[in-house]
């Protein structure tokens, strides 16, 4: 498709494999380092792993060229919810970059609106959780924000962290200058040693009626062990496999401090936790398991609202954070139920999110 943009005539087409150095370097462009929160892998592995391995499909990706070169680039990557007996495809926006040189000259607009006509008829709604920018671009052609998804927090030792925050200012003592002291395997370890974990999730209870990814063994491999480096923590009870927690250690990660200002701080974001229905004994376990793996200052994670896992990280000392998640969500299809643009239809972790 051929668009005039402001003296510039954008062609914008679907994505090619050997467009694949363009988009990258395109992306450094734009965001300045891309990826942001991936250190242990090149930038094309990031991309090859994100958008063609992804076991729900290879990702709808569009690229706007001018003269030839391209100048702007959109992905969406392929998802599957479900909610009860009802499994349904969706679409994540991720990696929407437009060159500098052309930002503001309509080039993000024209992406959004052709991807439209290139979406695959079986997606019903799209779920993003973008930036200030794309949030704008996304409400235009439709989206709607979902009401904040909560984090909560706990700090795992106040006096420890304190003391850092204190010393923030003297050389060599900055809370970033802390690479954390591991404890746990890696999430490839436990997920790839997948016997133990094949037999339990088929015991894990899906929330009713609401929309969730579906955790099975192909996704959690694909999302936690192939790139990203996550660790895992096991729990078990007479030699057998009772919980599961995912998790990742963000370090150099700038917070507001009551006092101080913003420090640097390091931060585990929990991802996953895997446990049955009502084994509230295994999620407390598996929650002060992830706090002692690594040190850092802040847990953070977020759970399905009445979930075994939510319950054991109020009672464990977690609680709820001023800030939170706010996706956007776009219908795609009638009959989706429940209705994705309802805050009540999401059943989340913070995994939905963490990293994409």
């Amino acid at each position: 498709m051929w668009q005039h943009q402001a003296q510039i005539v954008l062609r914008i087409r679907p994505y090619s494999d050997g467009d694949e150095r363009g988009v990258l370097d395109l992306l450094g462009e734009a965001f300045g380092t891309w990826p942001h929160c991936l250190p242990q892998a090149t930038p094309t592995e990031v991309f090859r792993w994100k958008h063609l391995q992804n076991p729900f499909g290879r990702s709808v990706m569009l690229i706007a060229e001018a003269d030839g070169a391209p100048i702007g680039f959109a992905a969406w990557l392929r998802w599957r919810m479900r909610a009860g007996e009802r499994t349904y495809e969706a679409l994540r926006a991720v990696d929407v970059a437009v060159h500098p040189a052309f930002q503001r000259r309509g080039v993000f607009a024209a992406l959004l609106g052709e991807a439209t006509r290139q979406f695959p008829p079986e997606a019903a709604f799209t779920l993003s959780s973008p930036n200030r920018l794309s949030r704008a671009g996304a409400l235009g052609i439709g989206a709607r924000n979902v009401r904040v998804i909560p984090l909560f927090v706990r700090v795992p030792t106040p006096v420890r962290s304190a003391i850092r925050w204190l010393g923030a200012g003297q050389p060599g003592t900055a809370a970033g200058d802390f690479e954390p002291v591991g404890q746990a395997e890696s999430a490839h370890s436990a997920l790839h040693d997948g016997a133990d974990v094949a037999a339990l999730l088929p015991q894990l209870t899906p929330p009713p009626a609401r929309l969730h990814t579906v955790p099975d063994l192909e996704y959690l491999r694909w999302r936690y062990a192939d790139v990203g480096g996550y660790r895992a923590v096991r729990e078990l009870h007479d030699g057998r496999l009772t919980g599961l927690a995912v998790f990742r250690v963000r370090v150099r990660v700038r917070v507001r401090v009551r006092g101080r200002g913003r420090v640097r701080a390091r931060v585990t974001n929990v991802c996953e936790l895997l446990v049955r229905e009502g084994d509230h004994r295994s999620a407390r376990r598996l929650l002060r398991r992830v706090a002692s793996a690594t040190a850092v200052d802040f847990v953070v994670c977020h759970f399905p609202p009445r979930s075994t896992a939510r319950r054991a990280a109020v009672r464990g000392g977690f609680i709820r954070a001023p800030f939170g998640l706010l996706p956007t969500v776009r219908r795609l299809k009638d009959g989706v139920v429940p209705d994705p643009v309802e805050h009540e239809a999401w059943a989340l972790t913070l995994g939905d999110f963490d990293q994409l």
